[in-house]
């Protein structure tokens, strides 16, 4: 089964959340934090899961924007979009939705994927007196799924969906019109990693081949050719390994 990417209507109306909360705070990227936020807002099991637990949305806000201001995020500028922890969080949930035989990603993934996210798992909700194993339990409950043995890794049972025999009359209705949801701009960021990772055999190359050039060159004397091959090579990596940090 291939990796799941697609986003459900929930869980993009939940990002749309993350944006503002990012926004309102005045912080340039979207952090895991924001998603955080945007938990409490989304109706469904991130909101009741995080209820059950005794997490509060108003402490949750106040600790974020401290620690945000901590990082001294420029107040006033332009949303930049999801940062890179925000994406691997992204990720978990993906492989979240995955395990359990999901074909899109819904909001108590991406609470799923938040929690396997270390600075969330082991500041945000310790500063909110908040369990992380509890807080995966109530998820896990609300979908009528047995609990995880290992906080670290999901669990790959999965309860199957009933089959509904389809009525006979069904075939002389007209069909249903769909609806197209406008993608996420998050949601583009969850196939970047997988590109830079299919990348990296290729800057690794480029890196040898640079020390290589290098070495050869302190040994007969640099011509300008080699020089700027060199600085070529040096600009491709530097591009990759700084792009790949955002």
């Amino acid at each position: 089964m291939s990796e799941v990417q697609t986003l459900s209507p929930r869980s993009r109306a939940l990002l749309k959340l993350a944006d503002k909360e990012a926004e309102e705070l005045g912080n340039r990227y979207v952090e895991p934090e924001h998603l955080l936020l945007a938990s409490f807002k989304a109706e469904g099991i991130p909101t009741t899961a995080l209820a059950n637990v005794g997490a509060d949305y108003a402490r949750a806000r106040e600790w974020t924007q401290q620690a945000r201001m901590e990082k001294r995020n420029i107040v006033g500028s332009a949303l930049q979009g999801a940062s890179q922890r925000t994406r691997a969080a992204l990720k978990a949930a993906g492989e979240q939705a995955k395990t359990m035989g999901h074909d899109a990603i819904e909001p108590e993934h991406i609470l799923l994927g938040l929690l396997q996210e270390a600075n969330t798992r082991e500041t945000t909700l310790r500063a909110l007196k908040v369990d992380a194993e509890d807080l995966r339990a109530e998820v896990y409950l609300a979908l009528g799924l047995p609990l995880p043995v290992k906080k670290s890794k999901p669990i790959s049972t999965s309860a199957a969906p009933p089959q509904v025999e389809e009525s006979p009359l069904r075939r002389f209705l007209p069909p249903v019109p769909t609806v197209k949801e406008v993608a996420h701009p998050l949601e583009y960021d969850l196939g970047k990693d997988k590109g830079i990772r299919s990348l990296k055999p290729v800057y690794i190359f480029l890196l040898l081949l640079l020390l290589v050039g290098f070495a050869f060159g302190l040994g007969r004397g640099i011509g300008t050719m080699t020089f700027v091959g060199l600085g070529i090579l040096g600009l491709v990596f530097m591009a990759w390994y700084f792009g790949k940090r955002r």
